[in-house]
């Protein structure tokens, strides 16, 4: 396993970003969980699994109040890249491959929210692999091939749409279907795939 790559809407986070109401925005954990409205007889929100930033007591919503989370899942895998990394274990790099409706709200979250670790998900990935565009998903890996020179058989991928994994996996990329978001599970059966445990 060489290079990482994950989807975005609904593999890395949820909702998707065409599924939220204007650009995503800072809130404090007092407004979103309600105490600022004293006279509401409803009870206040928990605070989601996944919504940690990089501002303390502040969550990513959107317009309307809806969180944008980290899947747990995807917070542990991009977790367990960092402290892979930072021992020298292997030199894994870790992309993007993304169909997303707005790139720069998209952008806004990655600096905003963070993984497990307490790493801002935008320092997750390498830079110069982040690929957004509404190509098929294959064009995007054949561009990270050509940018690493990493072969497809030492890529792997994760995505929530079976449509992209069907595209990708025809290239010789070791595919994972992810459609309830990414997963512990997902991530370690790239692990076995690649048997690295």
């Amino acid at each position: 396993m060489q290079l990482v790559v994950f989807d975005l809407d609904f593999t890395v986070w949820q909702p998707e970003m065409y599924q939220i109401d204007g650009p995503p925005k800072l809130v404090s954990v007092d407004d979103f969980v309600g105490k600022q409205r004293r006279k509401s007889r409803d009870l206040p929100r928990p605070i989601p699994s996944g919504s940690r930033t990089i501002h303390e007591n502040k969550i990513v919503t959107d317009r309307r109040g809806t969180p944008i989370t980290v899947f747990d899942g995807a917070s542990h895998a991009l977790s367990e890249i960092n402290r892979i990394k930072k021992e020298g274990q292997l030199p894994i790099r870790v992309a993007i491959s993304s169909r997303t409706d707005e790139p720069s709200w998209a952008y806004q979250c990655m600096k905003w929210l963070v993984v497990s670790d307490g790493t801002p998900l935008i320092q997750c990935f390498d830079q110069e692999l982040i690929e957004i565009s509404y190509a098929d998903k294959s064009k995007h890996f054949e561009s990270l091939n050509r940018k690493t020179g990493i072969p497809y058989e030492m890529m792997c991928f994760f995505d929530n749409e079976h449509w992209n994994i069907r595209s990708v996996g025809n290239l010789g990329v070791k595919c994972f279907h992810t459609p309830q978001g990414m997963t512990q599970e997902a991530w370690n059966q790239a692990l076995q795939q690649f048997d690295m445990i």
